[in-house]
């Protein structure tokens, strides 16, 4: 992942995840722009490159990582700004980093889903001061998406320094 491609990735999450707590909603904009932005950057970087690096592989990261998204979309598990911003990180990690990345992000949103689902049956025996019913506890997909993708960065460098 090249520098350019991080910081573009780390604004789309943030900038998801801004929207997801705030109107628990992403627009198309907000994952489609930062996915055009890195496919792009790919392109004027390294050249059109072929599947381990350049805008091929941009690309074909960003649909491998779509693709496996899209199908808990289909099973409802997932929402499209979800399955977009797995775009941006397939095509920021490119094709050679989606496994790691796809690993590393599913763990990390099935270690969220733990900590929610332990809160929310903590906060459930709590009595409610108004007694007024509390919404249920939910942690944006992207906040697992941002902390996966820095595991994935995390875990791609320090391997490729090992091997130096």
């Amino acid at each position: 992942m090249t520098g350019a491609a991080a910081l573009v990735l780390s604004a789309a999450v943030a900038l998801s995840s801004a929207f997801e707590f705030k109107r628990r909603a992403v627009p198309a904009w907000a994952v489609i722009v930062p996915l055009l932005a890195v496919l792009v950057l790919a392109m004027a970087i390294d050249g059109m490159g072929d599947a381990t690096e350049g805008f091929l592989a941009a690309l074909l990261g960003s649909v491998a990582c779509a693709a496996v998204w899209a199908i808990f979309k289909k099973v409802g598990k997932m929402e499209w700004s979800d399955v977009g911003l797995m775009g941006t990180v397939g095509a920021a990690f490119r094709l050679p980093g989606v496994p790691s990345a796809l690993m590393l992000i599913s763990i990390t949103g099935g270690l969220l889903a733990v900590i929610v689902t332990i809160a929310s049956r903590l906060k459930k025996r709590a009595p409610a001061a108004s007694g007024v019913a509390t919404p249920a506890l939910r942690v944006p997909y992207s906040i697992a998406v941002g902390l996966g993708s820095v595991w994935a960065w995390w875990w791609m460098v320090t391997d490729a320094a090992a091997e130096t």
